[in-house]
């Protein structure tokens, strides 16, 4: 029987990947009502004030008259613009709010695959490659746990623009040079993501370039890394200036935050990720937040162990350093995000909050290693079917995560509400008009007494 020997349609194969982001989107389904994840309603009081300040007159927007008793705060200068820019678009062009967040998140989980497709093409010019590396990104447990159980849009935003970012990185260090401009499109667009997510991408971009310090050691890698790094300051100043003024000539609660032990306590446990909460049990919940797991995922943790299997393979391969480097980013992201770091001794990084964050970077580059793995293993034999099976079981060992929307008593009970967006307006509780600005309350005065 004759073998396929790839895709159909093979320059549309991405396409394979928003159709995909549908299934993962499966808890948001209800027509009628939204999940209500950590930071749910932040956020789309969020979106609420953006629109109010838009429709105000004001532009750009960077104060939310909604917030703070309708007082107004300055929500936009603190917290980045795009993960309202976007769903506050689909508000202004007439659908409610729930819709329009539904919307920005099949988006986002879109988009984080398509990049990742991309990036993996630059590498590999391997279609297969690049859809296995997409499927096992946005299919990684903590990808989806920022979907659907953190609601945390900042996060999701940094999933999105971190393939951009390698594959600048990639550009100039392994492959042309011209396209280096990834770089700059990739650092401006975390600034307009998450603050906390650009400075953990800076830390380790730095550590990857150290490592490719060999490749980057040229005049002309230089002179492209200044540029574009100074194109990305130019292009997010609208945000950082501001940002950065009020940091430095004011005193915020987010300056003042030298508590070690709260990032310790916020650890996950190795038996966390290196497990499964599908199986056994074994990663039964160790912290504060019960109601996530912190897994790798069996899948991806199966296909880099059998990685063994081609590693002689990768000795002699022209681009052994890079993966070699993504690996060496992988072990450390994981042992960042664990207990195992001395968090209590790290008053630099109090910052961060929750060491999981670490995880984006795990996820990323076992996604990045355990593509070029599945290749190698079924080298010049991968078939559709193959994709379509591993897309099958990628689906099977996240489905608890989907099954939410069935199941209540999985992982937490989801608590639903009608965000709606006149009823949103009309709501008189807890987020539209008192003064609650995040869990921490990081962006207000020091000294501010809570309302």
């Amino acid at each position: 029987m004759k073998k396929l020997q790839s895709l159909p349609n093979e320059n549309l194969s991405w396409l394979i990947l928003p159709i995909f982001a549908l299934i993962l989107m499966l808890p948001f389904l209800n027509p009628e009502y939204l999940i209500r994840g950590h930071d749910t309603e932040l956020h789309l009081n969020r979106v609420v004030g953006f629109v109010e300040a838009i429709n105000s007159g004001q532009f750009p927007a960077k104060v939310y008259p909604n917030a703070v008793n309708g007082f107004g705060y300055g929500w936009g200068i603190f917290y980045p613009p795009l993960s309202v820019i976007v769903p506050g678009a689909f508000v202004m062009l007439g659908l409610d709010l729930d819709i329009a967040f539904k919307l920005f998140l099949w988006l986002t989980i879109s988009l984080s695959g398509v990049f990742m497709y991309w990036l993996v093409m630059d590498i590999s010019d391997s279609r297969e490659q690049s859809l296995v590396a997409s499927l096992l990104y946005i299919t990684s447990p903590y990808f989806l746990i920022d979907v659907i159980i953190r609601s945390a849009v900042g996060e999701i935003l940094v999933f999105v623009f971190l393939p951009v970012l390698f594959r600048g990185f990639f550009s100039l260090l392994y492959a042309d040079r011209s396209k280096s401009y990834w770089i700059a499109l990739g650092f401006a667009g975390l600034a307009y993501s998450h603050v906390i997510g650009l400075a953990l991408s800076v830390m380790v971009s730095g550590v990857f370039l150290l490592l490719n310090l060999h490749r980057l050691w040229d005049w002309d890698a230089i002179r492209r890394m200044v540029v574009w790094s100074l194109v990305a300051l130019v292009l997010s100043s609208s945000f950082l200036v501001p940002l950065m003024e009020h940091m430095l000539f004011h005193d915020y609660n987010i300056e003042n935050m030298t508590d070690n032990e709260f990032p310790y306590q916020m650890a996950a446990y190795p038996s966390q990720i290196f497990s499964s909460e599908f199986v056994f049990n074994m990663s039964s919940p160790l912290g504060d937040f019960k109601e996530m797991p912190f897994t790798l995922g069996l899948i991806s943790l199966g296909i880099l162990v059998s990685g063994l299997l081609v590693f002689r393979s990768l000795i002699g391969h022209k681009l052994a350093w890079f993966y070699l480097s993504a690996f060496f980013l992988f072990g450390i992201s994981v042992y960042l995000s664990t207990i195992l770091f001395p968090w209590r001794q790290a008053s630099a990084l109090v910052f961060i909050q929750f060491p999981w964050r670490f995880l984006i970077f795990s996820a990323f580059f076992i996604s990045l290693i355990n593509g070029w793995i599945y290749a190698e293993i079924n080298k010049n034999q991968i078939q559709p079917v193959a994709i379509a099976l591993l897309s099958l079981i990628s689906l099977v060992a996240i489905a608890p995560l989907l099954d939410i929307y069935v199941h209540e008593d999985l992982y937490f009970k989801p608590r639903y509400g009608d965000y709606r967006y006149h009823n949103f307006m009309e709501e008189k509780g807890h987020m539209y008009n008192v003064t609650f600005m995040g869990g921490t309350r990081e962006y207000f005065p020091l000294g501010m007494e809570m309302g």
